[in-house]
């Protein structure tokens, strides 16, 4: 996709990445720039529509690709302003990161993971077994 765009609005072969950086930056071609990152945005959201709950899934209930690839995609469509909001922290911990020339990396992306952990279990209903284990430490207490 990326080609594409670049094919579309760059003329004389594909720009270095120089040229893109300072394209964008300086906003000479505000229109190369803003779909540019609509396509970038685009794919961004269908990735993580498509892994959101997939990965867990598969640790958790030993499920094949496909079916925790469906499972997070409908669990997007259940779910979408919070797990938008999910996405758009993710995205802004990456930039955190990013921006410390990947030393809070060490600290985001773990965090990430973790969170990643808790919001599939707050999503995917616990299997039969795991709510009666429930069931008995609340009786328990």
């Amino acid at each position: 996709a990326s080609i594409i765009v670049f094919a579309l609005f760059f003329t004389g072969g594909f720009p270095t990445f120089g040229n893109v950086v300072h394209t964008v930056l300086t906003f000479e071609q505000l229109d190369f720039a803003l779909v540019y990152f609509a396509v970038g945005g685009f794919f961004a959201m269908f990735v993580f529509a498509i892994s959101v709950i997939a990965v867990p899934l598969m640790f958790d209930r030993k499920t094949d690709a496909v079916t925790a690839t469906i499972a997070s995609l409908v669990a997007c469509s259940r779910n979408p302003v919070p797990l938008l909001l999910w996405g758009t922290c993710i995205g802004i911990l990456g930039i955190i990161g990013f921006a410390t020339f990947f030393v809070g990396l060490i600290i985001t992306m773990p965090l990430v993971g973790h969170s990643t952990w808790y919001a599939y279990r707050d999503i995917v209903a616990p299997e039969e077994d795991e709510k009666l284990d429930d069931e008995d430490a609340a009786a328990v207490a």
